[in-house]
């Protein structure tokens, strides 16, 4: 094979892989996460606002701008969490956990 038909041909998985990634990413629906939670440590009530991908996290002691990364993960309070199959729970990374009230 020659350079350029390697070169063609890398080029062109190389964008099909891209458009694979990409679309992979950004096709899902996102749970709606808005509502009144429960952080389990502690029994502090929470609360999440939610418009599109953005959230707005917040509890008693503050609040925290935050995003649905995919479609199992939510990003806030410079931690991550992955939602529950249901969309009922938040496992933080940290180790606390948040459950739909």
């Amino acid at each position: 094979m020659s350079a350029f038909l390697r070169c063609l041909c890398l080029t062109v998985l190389t964008g099909l892989l891209f458009a694979t990634t990409t679309s992979h990413a950004q096709n899902f629906t996102p749970y709606d996460l808005s509502g009144d939670w429960l952080c389990e440590r502690g029994a502090i009530p929470c609360k999440i606002e939610q418009n599109g991908t953005v959230l707005r996290f917040s509890h008693a002691q503050g609040a925290s701008d935050g995003r649905i990364i995919d479609a199992s993960h939510v990003e806030g309070w410079g931690d991550v969490a992955t939602i529950s199959l249901n969309g009922d729970r938040l496992t933080w990374r940290r180790g606390d956990v948040w459950v739909r009230r």
